[in-house]
């Protein structure tokens, strides 16, 4: 079962929602108050969403995954960004199946032509490959001093 949280769910729970996303957080993204202060704030707008996959309704919460609609200015399409996937306890295949089925009809109806994730976690791939999607094993960054 896939859910995607309200505000009040998301205030309830933060501290285990922000122990997910500091987990699974880009690698170039500093683990700093203010950063988690930002996603808390557009979460209660609804600027991002924050999704909890359960087995039923009366379970916990196994995974969590943040999103977050994205466009591409030069390619006049919107993308909707898996910005944080996290598993608390082990996930089966198919709750991973329904996970990104649900987010692909969100993408749809938010006029998203894809779903789109960055993640050095190996399992990340698999699951893209589990549900039909496509993946690299390219991430670049650099960050930039303040000096410059």
């Amino acid at each position: 079962m896939v859910i995607k949280l309200m505000p009040s769910d998301i205030t309830e729970r933060w501290e285990a929602i922000a122990v997910g996303i500091d987990q699974s957080l880009p690698p170039y993204v500093y683990r700093e108050p203010k950063v988690f202060e930002s996603i808390l704030h557009r979460l209660m707008l609804d600027d991002m969403q924050c999704w909890a996959l359960t087995k039923d309704s009366e379970s916990d919460i196994q995974a969590i995954a943040t999103t977050l609609v994205t466009s591409d200015g030069i390619a006049d399409i919107k993308t909707l960004l898996i910005y944080s996937l996290y598993a608390y306890l082990p996930t089966s295949g198919e709750l991973w199946k329904e996970g990104i089925e649900s987010l692909k009809k969100y993408a749809k109806h938010r006029g998203c032509s894809a779903l789109s994730a960055y993640s050095i976690n190996t399992r990340v791939e698999q699951i893209a490959k589990l549900t039909g999607g496509e993946s690299n094993n390219y991430l670049m960054w650099r960050t930039l001093d303040e000096n410059i």
